[in-house]
């Protein structure tokens, strides 16, 4: 099974690119606020749970794995500087999950 991401639109929306022919060298650098990309999705809900895109960022690039949320468009990344004032890594705990 195939899924295509519609991803980051409200940063790229404009810039498409076919998801299977998707290179760093066809994305444009000079995307607007209302462009588009489309990512190839890896991953499985049984047994891994979860989907996610390959993304690389930066100058040099480093790769990012995304997972992404059917319910909202918005997604971030932390970065990697030295960080004054960040907002704490809070990661899900399954454990406090209850079933009332």
């Amino acid at each position: 099974m195939l899924l295509h991401l519609l991803a980051l639109y409200a940063t790229f929306q404009g810039c498409y690119s076919d998801a299977d022919q998707l290179t760093a060298a066809k994305i444009p650098t000079h995307c607007n606020p209302s462009s588009t990309i489309l990512f190839r999705a890896i991953g499985n809900i049984y047994p891994d749970g979860n989907h996610y895109v390959k993304v690389e960022l930066g100058d040099p690039p480093l790769q990012y794995l995304f997972d992404f949320d059917t319910e909202s468009h918005f997604t971030w990344i932390q970065c990697d500087a030295p960080c004054q004032n960040c907002l704490p890594i809070i990661l899900f705990n399954l454990s406090m999950i209850t079933n009332d």
